[in-house]
Parts: C-alpha cells; sequence; structure tokens
C-alpha cells in the first residue's frame, strides 16, 4: 500500500482538478493506495471540499508550515510506502507512477516543464518509513 501525502493550505481552486488527476492515475495504475490530504490551517473552503471527496484528511486548526504538514501526514500514514505532492500543479501525478514500481529505494523522480523540455524541480518522494526524515519525525529505528 501506498500512502500519498498532499499537504494543502488554501487550494480551493486547485482541490478538485487534482484530485481528479491523481486518482485517475492512481486507479489506472493497479497500485493499493490511500489519499491523505493534510490541511494547514486553511482560511478558505478547502476543508469543507476536502470533506466531499471520501479521502482520508487531517486539518490543522492553525497554519502550522509546509514541514508541519508533512511530518503530520507521515505520523497519520497507514502505510510503510510514502510519497509527497503538492496539489498546486507544480508536479503531475502521473510522474509519480513513473518512480513508484522502485520500492525499497528512495528516489527522486523528475517532471518535464511542458514548454522547455528540460527537467524541472524533482519531484518530492519519500519510497521508505524507515528513510532518514522519517526516522527524525517518528523516532523510529530501521
Amino acid at each position: 500500500m501506498l500512502t500519498i501525502i498532499v499537504p494543502v493550505y488554501n487550494e480551493e481552486p486547485a482541490i478538485p482538478g487534482f484530485h481528479e488527476q491523481m486518482t485517475g492515475a492512481m486507479d489506472k495504475s493497479g497500485i493499493a493506495y490511500e489519499l491523505l490530504y493534510v490541511n494547514d490551517g486553511s482560511t478558505d473552503r478547502t476543508e469543507q471540499l476536502l470533506s466531499t471527496l471520501g479521502a482520508k484528511v487531517v486539518h490543522l486548526e492553525r497554519n502550522m508550515g509546509y514541514g508541519a504538514a508533512i511530518k503530520v501526514g507521515i505520523k497519520n500514514s497507514t502505510s510503510e510506502t510514502l510519497a509527497i505532492i503538492d496539489c498546486d500543479g507544480t508536479y503531475d501525478p502521473n510522474d509519480l507512477i513513473k518512480i513508484i514500481p522502485s520500492h525499497g529505494q528512495k528516489r527522486h523522480g523528475r517532471r518535464r516543464a511542458a514548454s522547455t523540455k528540460r527537467p524541472s524541480q524533482p519531484l518530492k518522494v519519500i519510497l521508505k518509513r524507515h528513510c532518514f526524515l522519517c526516522r527524525l519525525v517518528s523516532n523510529t529505528r530501521p
């Protein structure tokens, strides 16, 4: 099982399209997954919108920041394999599928910007709970 952590803050306009694209890509891949949205104290209608999606959602009462939202997502995940992706369109959910078959390794994929055909920032992915970051956050040892 793969837990996909999606930190969000005032992402009301982006959520419907992202959710449809993410679930479409994952359903097509055949990989067992759960989508875990972490609402980082949004002040728009993000909380109400997330509650209608049928996904797992953790709501933070106030904005704690991107890193804190990721930590909360890791602590609330239910699987050994994790991925972190933003819902603002920075990363294409279909790119996530390309690097998932390497379960057991920490890897970074790259997405290509449609206009430049050059690699952009790495897709943020953590493929093992026992990697350094996860040990730091959860105080676990491999």
